[in-house]
């Protein structure tokens, strides 16, 4: 075989590689997206200190940041000398899964206009906050759940930073019929700050999570959500679009006045 030859096979073997080594590194990435971190072990663990005041029901991890802690379920002894405690909490005493979780906890360190992201001394839900940037969500869309003995996994799919704390917690004391979790829908995509390429309706099993802002100033009460239906039957971890809405501009003006008055 003449070297004219062998140069022509190199060149498209060479090609060959190149596209198999792509597509290798792709799907690592895509792997990636998400990685599951079993916490069923945690949840075991954090039983042992339960006492009469509460009890462990799941664990919580918000992708991209530091929150990854024990869900537990108050009695009516809870009082708020809890407040200096790492916890997250659900008003339902359940310790099976819900077809609408709602996870709520403290924001004392982070209630500037422009929020920290992922600084050592947030707790509780401090770090949720990171969710109003647009290039934190880009990279961030998953919630993890581990209730029941199983870890479930849920896309976000509407963010609202400025909810009426009643509205995101009706109900919370009963499943939701898929009309209420169809209507609570509607409303929070309506208020999300953005669009994200998420299928959802009544019939998803949904988690909330809440935490107080106060972005828009001292004396002005609202939460801020972070939404998410549960990943389908057969339904993969896989990346999806995220816009922003008309509600963001709100959050634009908000930041640029933080910065000038900083």
């Amino acid at each position: 075989m003449s070297s004219v030859n062998k140069k022509e096979l190199i060149i498209p073997i060479l090609v060959i590689l190149f596209i198999v080594i792509s597509l290798i590194i792709i799907n690592s990435k895509k792997e990636e997206i998400y990685k599951i971190e079993d916490r069923r072990e945690n949840i075991k663990e954090e039983k042992k200190s339960d006492t009469e005041l509460y009890n462990t029901i799941g664990w919580l991890r918000v992708q991209g940041t530091n929150i990854d802690s024990q869900v537990i379920h108050y009695t009516s002894k809870y009082n708020d000398t809890f407040i200096d405690k790492n916890y997250v909490w659900n008003l339902s005493d359940s310790e099976e899964l819900e077809n609408r979780t709602i996870i709520i906890g403290h924001n004392l360190l982070n209630l500037s206009a422009t929020p920290g992201v992922n600084k050592n001394n947030y707790t509780r839900f401090d770090d949720l906050m990171a969710f109003i940037y647009y290039d934190f969500i880009k990279e961030n869309k998953y919630i993890q759940y581990t209730i029941g003995d199983k870890n479930y996994i849920y896309k976000i799919y509407a963010v609202t930073s400025d909810i009426d704390y009643i509205s995101a917690t009706e109900a919370i004391s009963h499943d939701f019929s898929e009309s209420e979790r169809s209507q609570y829908i509607k409303k929070v995509k309506k208020e999300s700050i953005y669009n994200l390429d998420v299928d959802v309706n009544g019939s998803d099993n949904l988690i909330t999570l809440i935490t107080c802002t106060r972005m828009y100033g001292q004396s002005y009460h609202s939460s801020f959500t972070v939404e998410g239906r549960m990943l389908r039957d057969g339904e993969k971890v896989t990346d999806y679009t995220v816009s922003k809405t008309d509600n963001y501009k709100k959050i634009e003006k908000l930041m640029k006045g933080d910065e000038q008055n900083a």
